[in-house]
């Protein structure tokens, strides 16, 4: 499974000082950019980076969650393409449907196995999890 960080309150994506310094401390080289007074990650860190999700399971939502924030973490079906949809600082985890299914056709031209296609469908289709 993949899982996803994202925000679900309007103010912005943001890391506690503690998160922050724990991203720091446990790849300083990635994370030397993180401005603890502030919380907010390179431009190009994506959602699913496993140190993100590391930390933010590792301290809990509300610990790692800056000042504006509420963190919360998605569980996807591995494989499922996705994006963080803001407004006004609040996200929701997007996934691409279209994408899945042409994937499906895709794997079902190419393998010709109707039980994978049956259970890759499957998989995208289960609602994506808010974990606590």
């Amino acid at each position: 499974m993949t899982k996803v960080v994202a925000n679900g309150c309007f103010g912005g994506f943001s890391l506690s000082r503690e998160a922050c310094d724990a991203l720091k401390e446990r790849n300083p080289s990635k994370f030397e950019e993180v401005d603890p007074n502030y919380g907010y990650l390179p431009y190009d860190t994506p959602r699913n980076d496993p140190d993100l999700v590391w930390v933010v399971e590792f301290l809990g939502v509300k610990a790692a969650s800056g000042s504006h924030a509420a963190l919360y973490v998605v569980e996807l079906p591995d494989g499922v393409p996705f994006e963080v949809d803001e407004y006004d600082g609040s996200e929701s985890v997007k996934v691409d449907f279209a994408q899945v299914c042409a994937d499906l056709l895709a794997d079902l031209e190419e393998n010709n196995d109707p039980q994978m296609a049956r259970d890759t469908l499957r998989n995208a289709l289960v609602a994506p999890r808010e974990l606590d």
